[in-house]
């Protein structure tokens, strides 16, 4: 059990590394999507033995990835845009999500009849959830029309609600095959007592862990020490008491998260600090656990092909074309419901074809995607899970080219987002500190020394953030030719310091140096 335990350890911490790998990557050649990287990563960790047929326990991924993650988007979701963009929202999480379930469920089952129709919209359910930070992620670089650019803008509302309804439709799939009978009123009531007790449960139980925070906050026990570990606990609580009620944890949670960043919103008595500190957790945490998921996907991938192979020589390409499918009608269902104007980016003026076709590409799939495919239990009354390696293929290729198409795509139909020239930043930044710096001088009721303290803080703003590498290392080996020079001159001349700097050129490093130096000791 304790070499069981040290594994699992040593797996996390490898795919800790290969995500933070993945994001040095990403700094030096931004031009790729993230994503990409982490897939490479986690590809190159299964030439480790430990990775070799490597599995998380899916149970581990809805309470320890999917319940945090879906939790902070609730959290910092604009409420105000969402309220606005709500009729949107409601379109394209609700009503396109589910038409794309039943759509992809059927399709998917009469393409490869094998697979149960039960199945089939558990597959449907997993890959019909959008992400709206891949797709930020690759179209950082272009510039999106205006009115595309407000559909897509919600997607964040969308993809935090269809993923959660399609967490819900996936386990009322699953619950079907198990049990083998399928009722259209059954399942109906079922989704609508998972649906909204899930939301009931997360309003109540977000609203006391809020209360409570309040409660701690007014006793100004803010600390970061004691807030940060409080609001990490809190998806995971309301996660595991609405599933110990019967509920769906993952949209209690949502409601949760909801409720928690209302809350945030407010101008409250905590500490900006504990609120900066609090902000920046949840935002590495976020980061890390999606750079997880698609580290994961590249270490699955060969171990699910392996699988594969021995059930068939063409079994490969049977999948892959499904995959195909899958992504080519969801891509069709989107655009018709774009072209049909039941969107309404525009109101009642219908959308263009262009308009259409970049909000049918902008359906981009990623963590929740791959974490529900994984999440698919491994052994069922005792077996092996049916199909479970098949549904987790067709996913992967799904996710694969709703990546690489409209990284493909998007920059050759989008003009190039236009970078900020950094003397034109520098020089504007200058600026607002020159006004900031009045300002404060014109103040009456501050003190000197006040006045003095806030004047050099921002006079340091004025400062390039990032020193030019190649001056430093410059400047070093002349300074370090200097002292050589200075001190052989020293040592076989008996030359005095004060010589040294008359003899250095005027306005030469050699004189700012020396002087600076051997003016300072002289008057020791």
């Amino acid at each position: 059990m304790e070499g069981f335990t040290v594994e699992i350890f040593y797996s996390v911490a490898l795919l800790i590394v290969a995500a933070i790998i993945a994001n040095i990557l990403y700094t030096i050649f931004p031009r790729i999507p993230l994503t990409f990287y982490q897939i490479g990563c986690g590809f190159l960790l299964t030439l480790l033995p430990l990775f070799r047929n490597y599995s998380l326990y899916p149970e581990f991924f809805m309470v320890g990835i999917i319940a945090p993650l879906m939790f902070n988007d609730g959290r910092t979701i604009d409420t105000g845009q969402m309220a606005n963009a709500f009729a949107k929202i409601m379109s394209m999480a609700v009503y396109l999500a589910i038409l794309t379930t039943i759509v992809i469920g059927t399709m998917a089952h009469a393409v490869m009849a094998v697979i149960p129709l039960a199945l089939c919209l558990a597959l449907a359910a997993i890959v019909t959830p959008t992400d709206s930070l891949a797709l930020s992620s690759i179209t950082e670089n272009v510039t999106l029309p205006k009115a595309v650019s407000g559909a897509l803008g919600a997607l964040g509302g969308e993809s935090l609600f269809n993923d959660a309804s399609g967490i819900v439709v996936l386990s009322l799939a699953l619950s079907a095959y198990q049990t083998g009978d399928f009722s259209f009123s059954q399942g109906l009531l079922s989704f609508i007592v998972n649906f909204f007790g899930g939301l009931l449960v997360g309003l109540i139980v977000g609203s006391l862990f809020v209360s409570l925070q309040s409660f701690l906050v007014g006793k100004s026990m803010d600390t970061a020490s004691v807030i940060v570990p409080f609001s990490l606990m809190i998806p995971f609580a309301i996660y595991l008491i609405s599933e110990e009620l019967g509920c769906s944890g993952i949209l209690a949670v949502v409601a949760g998260g909801l409720i928690y960043g209302i809350n945030q919103s407010r101008l409250k008595l905590m500490a900006t600090n504990v609120r900066l500190v609090t902000n920046a957790t949840w935002g590495i945490l976020s980061n890390l656990l999606n750079g997880i998921v698609f580290v994961l996907l590249g270490v699955t991938l060969p171990t699910v092909i392996v699988a594969i192979i021995p059930l068939s020589s063409t079994l490969i390409l049977e999948l892959s074309g499904l995959a195909l499918l899958i992504y080519l009608t969801m891509g069709v269902v989107r655009f018709a419901w774009a072209k049909l104007n039941l969107v309404k980016i525009h109101g009642d003026r219908p959308s263009t074809f262009k308009e259409a076709f970049l909000i049918a590409v902008g359906g981009v799939h990623g963590t929740i995607t791959l974490a529900m495919a994984l999440s698919l239990p491994v052994t069922l009354a005792g077996h092996a899970f049916p199909y479970r390696d098949q549904l987790i293929f067709v996913a992967t290729v799904v996710i694969l080219l709703s990546l690489i198409i409209p990284a493909i795509v998007l920059p050759r139909m989008l003009p190039a987002k236009q970078v900020p020239n950094q003397d034109s930043f520098n020089h504007h930044r200058s600026k607002m500190v020159d006004y900031s710096i009045a300002r404060i001088k014109e103040l009456p009721t501050t003190t000197l020394a006040d006045h003095n303290y806030v004047i050099d803080m921002l006079t340091s703003q004025k400062k390039s953030k990032r020193a030019d590498k190649k001056a430093v290392r410059d400047l070093m080996a002349q300074t370090h030719d200097i002292e050589i020079q200075a001190t052989t001159e020293v040592l076989s001349n008996d030359t005095s310091p004060n010589s040294l700097v008359t003899n250095c050129p005027a306005e030469s490093p050699c004189t700012r140096l020396l002087g600076g130096a051997f003016g300072n000791a002289s008057n020791l």
